[in-house]
């Protein structure tokens, strides 16, 4: 047995996705066991009502007596996520946890500047997190929410870098065309910006091809390359290899790992600063552009559309930066010299 319990939670395309790079950079650390309801016919497959209460009390018995076996040696069982937290209760001692956490229920209004509401999950939540000794949060948002609405005290905070396998994605970047080609990536159309990108395509359409790659088929229009979001990844890796802008025009994104994919395959990278993970992927006006609203994305795409010098520009900067920062030993060390400073 190693020695330490890394517990995943599955619930949607980017939890698994981080799931599987956390299981890549530490599977010589650690063991790892998923909070998932799976499917009776498929072992593989993790069930998608995993989301409902009593999916996550059936998976929490396995669970349990899992993270108990670690527990009983005093080994170390870091969560990723609150929910595994709260349907293990009483099976792990605090002072053996660490928590890797992306978001809670709380950060979009937050993020936002919206007054959040102190109901019952708040003191749950709140609970939890002032007790766990040391919690590795992907962006600095979460760190600040922590500590001003959640009061966790800021040295139990640790700031560190989101999962992302680059090797995956890493491809040198291509020259250009004089008419570039634009992708969009996102399931979620509306949330994801994808409503105002076909909203103004008139002011696109004449400088660039776009492709856009969602699950609603609005997008699916004329003078556009649309593919249902349910694409394999080869097809995925085909796509960033073929084009040269990536644009997400979110209204929210915990972090952002399309911008990340993006940016390693040497694509320049556009966004709002309402993706959190855009400002440790992208350095504005250096490897591509953070603008302040979902408006001043699409104006910026429009003009970066024209100058292919300063797209070139961009995607060279975009792909050093991610080579020589989230290269796997880089966020094996981010993570290790907090859980286990010994070994530096």
């Amino acid at each position: 047995m190693k020695k330490n319990l890394f517990i995943t939670f599955p619930v949607d395309a980017g939890m698994k996705a981080s799931e599987n790079s956390y299981q890549k950079i530490f599977e010589k650390k650690f063991n790892f066991e998923s909070f998932a309801y799976r499917n009776e016919n498929n072992n593989n497959i993790f069930n998608e009502s995993i989301r409902k209460k009593r999916y996550r009390f059936l998976a929490s018995f396995k669970l349990r007596a899992k993270i108990r076996e670690y527990t009983k040696k005093k080994e170390l069982v870091i969560f990723h996520g609150l929910s595994p937290m709260i349907y293990s209760f009483g099976s792990y001692n605090f002072s053996n946890t660490i928590l890797c956490l992306d978001a809670t229920r709380a950060l979009f209004d937050f993020a936002i500047k919206k007054k959040n509401k102190k109901d019952f999950a708040y003191y749950v939540h709140k609970f939890l997190l002032k007790r766990i000794p040391k919690i590795l949060c992907w962006t600095e948002p979460v760190v600040e929410m922590l500590n001003k609405y959640y009061k966790v005290p800021s040295e139990n905070l640790f700031k560190v870098s989101a999962p992302i396998i680059i090797s995956d994605f890493k491809m040198f970047p291509r020259k250009t065309p004089t008419k570039p080609n634009v992708l969009f990536i996102g399931r979620e159309y509306t949330r994801k910006g994808g409503d105002m990108i076909i909203n103004n395509l008139e002011k696109l359409e004449a400088n660039c091809n776009l492709t856009m790659v969602t699950n609603d088929m609005r997008a699916n229009i004329p003078n556009v390359n649309y593919f249902d979001a349910k694409l394999t990844k080869e097809k995925i890796l085909n796509l960033y290899q073929t084009h040269d802008i990536l644009i997400l025009p979110t209204k929210f994104d915990p972090y952002g790992f399309v911008l990340a994919e993006g940016a390693a395959a040497g694509l320049a990278v556009i966004t709002t600063k309402f993706a959190l993970g855009s400002r440790d992927i992208v350095e504005h006006n250096k490897t591509g552009l953070i603008v302040d609203s979902q408006v001043d994305c699409l104006n910026a795409l429009a003009k970066i559309i024209k100058n292919p010098k300063e797209i070139d520009r961009f995607k060279f900067a975009a792909y050093h930066k991610m080579q020589l920062e989230f290269n796997k030993s880089e966020i094996y060390n981010d993570y290790m010299r907090i859980i286990n400073p010994s070994e530096f």
